[in-house]
């Protein structure tokens, strides 16, 4: 059985991977808070187990089995945030602090059960996928909000943004997975949005848009609000 600072490692390389280039130690060092030196150290240690591929100053990428094994505790966790979220009522603002502390001591039998009790989902409740069994994950046809036209209705797909805080703002507005909404205007000054959520309207920064991923309603009745052109400045 894998340390919790190793299963950590792995699923941090995930996120952070881009195909064809490896992760930066710095960058490494910076989602994980730690000390870039730690990080060099356990990357040896994991280059010799066979989980990563590591050379110092080219970076950091996971071999066949450190991908397996890092899809297996994001499978955990997304289980575990959905059955905290559905089960035992906890906010979406709360449910990923306590999935990380239960993924490393959650084993399959338990996850598998839970899975079973939940239905067999295929997203957790930021709207996340979860890997199958064999690691494999579903595919996304979502968007940044940032990306949607003016006048264009979507439902909310993925909430990308894991701070306590934000999640919070973002619970309040009733963007959440599920809601449907439409982008009224889009700022040019900065990039921020006017949304209607449901029978409301809300207002997002442009980095807070980006968190949140949406699937346009082509074909589906979208939204269609007329707008106003403007001078280009």
């Amino acid at each position: 059985m894998l340390s919790p600072a190793i299963e950590n490692y792995l699923k941090a390389l995930y996120h952070l991977e881009v195909p064809g280039q490896g992760v930066a130690t710095s960058d490494l060092a910076a989602r994980l808070q730690v000390r870039s030196a730690s990080v060099t150290n356990m990357l040896q240690r994991l280059a010799d187990s066979g989980l990563v591929s590591y050379r110092r100053y080219y970076g950091a990428s996971l071999t066949d089995e450190g991908r397996r094994t890092a899809t297996a505790v994001i499978r955990r966790h997304r289980i575990l945030e959905l059955f905290l979220h559905r089960m035992c009522g906890l906010g979406l603002d709360q449910v990923h602090h306590e999935a990380e502390m239960l993924e490393h001591a959650a084993s399959d039998i338990f996850v598998d059960a839970l899975e079973r009790l939940l239905g067999f989902p295929h997203f957790d409740p930021h709207g996340d996928p979860i890997p199958d069994r064999e690691g494999k994950l579903r595919d996304d046809a979502s968007h940044a909000l940032t990306l949607l036209p003016e006048g264009m209705g979507a439902t909310v797909s993925r909430v990308e943004d894991s701070r306590p805080e934000a999640l919070q703002h973002l619970m309040k507005l009733g963007l959440v997975p599920g809601a449907r909404i439409a982008l009224l205007r889009r700022t040019e000054f900065d990039g921020s949005v006017e949304l209607r959520v449901g029978k409301t309207r809300a207002f997002l920064s442009r980095e807070l848009a980006s968190k949140v991923r949406v699937t346009p309603e082509r074909g589906k009745g979208m939204h269609r609000t007329p707008t106003r052109k403007r001078p280009v400045s």
